[in-house]
């Protein structure tokens, strides 16, 4: 698909962990986390309209944009994409999420050139 697609698929199948994967420049003001409501809804990536509601959803100034599960159209990566948000939706009380962090860093420091990584736990 894409070379930070392709790791992000990779590192989710590895670490077992959803990851979602979005092009900053098609995100439009903060990013929240909250619970989807009614008439959240987006088109997936290769998929159908999703409907959000009461599932963990991204949302940005536009609505919701991402999930555990489907990341939508709207704010996908593509061979564009030069400025990229990576989310980990783990489990809140996974006891490996500093280490899946670190490895996810480590795998994306090693096959791209990075002039900027943030890293958070909410």
């Amino acid at each position: 698909v894409h070379p930070p697609v392709d790791l992000t698929n990779l590192l989710s199948l590895a670490h077992q962990v959803c990851y979602g994967l979005y092009d900053l420049e098609r995100v439009h003001g903060p990013v929240t986390v909250t619970l989807g409501e009614a008439g959240d809804r987006y088109p997936g990536i290769r998929k159908d309209v999703l409907d959000l509601r009461g599932r963990i959803v991204l949302r940005d100034d536009r609505g919701a944009f991402g999930n555990p599960s489907a990341d939508s159209l709207r704010a996908c990566v593509d061979k564009t994409s030069r400025d990229i948000l990576q989310v980990l939706f783990f489990h809140p009380e996974d006891p490996r999420q500093q280490e899946v962090l670190a490895a996810t860093f480590a795998a994306f420091n090693e096959f791209f050139s990075m002039t900027e990584s943030r890293s958070f736990i909410i």
